[in-house]
């Protein structure tokens, strides 16, 4: 009969970590910490600067001066994940609303010209990507669902990515209907919902927060979390799942990880900003001791970059990681 208890207890003990650590959305930072600005891009024309966080504000900043010139609001919310389009003025986000209970998804597609928001998946995601021609929006949501939808925030179809738990990073190939995704392990899955690849990434769990493919489409970046006995890492993997590099040197986990368009240099975001070519060697390490970055983008000729984070911090820095601009939230 003790037995029995036992193994009871011990199911229901994995079960409500296993729904901690991976199904629920992140909790709400205290006010201490709600000065996170989680994620920052370019527009297609380096016109517009895009970043959003813990306060719950999408703001829009022209580059000719660096000042606000839309600003959209979501009360008690955080902003996750934002990505223009390729050649268009619209802007894709993922968040959450902590106003009820479960959390209510603010996945948004918002085109800037028109003022015009459409509300996207009912999940909430925290994975987003367009594809190279814009015609299609890919979300990785929390429930282990990949949802594709139209320029115009139509659903097109909705597929379980075999994995579970929360998945938190989603990327296109360059030039193919295929998807890579991450959460606790690494999914290669095709557009119609295929399942191509299983890999995990680690021999210990620990969550992966970014994926990017090689311009070349011959192989994809990743960046985790780490976990106490393991150092954070990026890691290069190739189409059949196969590790290729193993990039030590972060000393917190790394949020965002973003190639440059020539494919010569991986942007990797953490206690620093690093500059890795493609042979996996740390070219450049720019520190920002606490203030931790997140939010990672390159611009249109790959001159600049713009960086955001604790404190809300939002940089400009040249490709030499040189300040060009401080821009005050």
């Amino acid at each position: 009969m003790k037995i029995k208890i036992l193994l009871i207890l011990s199911v229901i003990t994995v079960l409500f970590v296993r729904n901690t650590c991976f199904n629920t959305p992140p909790k709400k930072h205290s006010p201490s910490l709600a000065s996170i600005l989680w994620c920052a891009s370019w527009s297609h024309d380096d016109r517009y600067i895009a970043v959003g966080g813990d306060d719950g504000k999408l703001i829009i900043y022209e580059t000719e001066n660096y000042q606000p010139y839309k600003t959209f609001t979501w009360d008690s919310a955080t902003i996750t994940n934002i990505q223009w389009h390729p050649d268009r003025y619209l802007l894709a986000m993922t968040g959450y609303s902590y106003k009820s209970i479960p959390e209510d998804s603010i996945d948004r597609i918002i085109n800037i010209e028109k003022e015009n928001i459409t509300k996207l998946d009912r999940y909430g995601s925290r994975g987003l990507d367009w594809n190279s021609n814009g015609t299609s929006l890919a979300l990785a949501d929390l429930e282990g669902g990949v949802h594709i939808y139209s320029s115009d925030g139509k659903l097109i179809r909705s597929f379980p990515s075999g994995n579970p738990r929360s998945l938190t990073g989603i990327s296109w190939h360059p030039s193919d209907t295929l998807l890579a995704v991450i959460g606790d392990d690494i999914r290669l899955i095709s557009a119609g919902g295929r399942s191509i690849l299983q890999t995990n990434h680690s021999s210990i769990s620990k969550l992966l927060l970014s994926v990017d493919w090689h311009p070349s489409g011959r192989y994809f970046a990743t960046a985790d979390y780490g976990h106490e006995g393991e150092p954070t890492y990026v890691k290069f993997w190739n189409l059949d799942g196969q590790l290729l590099k193993t990039i030590p040197g972060s000393l917190k986990e790394i949020r965002n990880i973003q190639w440059n368009k020539e494919g010569d240099k991986l942007a990797a975001v953490s206690e620093a900003l690093r500059l890795i070519d493609t042979l996996g060697v740390i070219q450049h390490t720019y520190p920002y001791g606490e203030n931790l970055l997140w939010g990672l983008d390159w611009n249109r000729d790959q001159t600049k970059l713009v960086v955001s984070g604790f404190n809300h911090l939002i940089h400009v820095v040249d490709k030499a990681g040189n300040l060009i601009r401080a821009i005050k939230r």
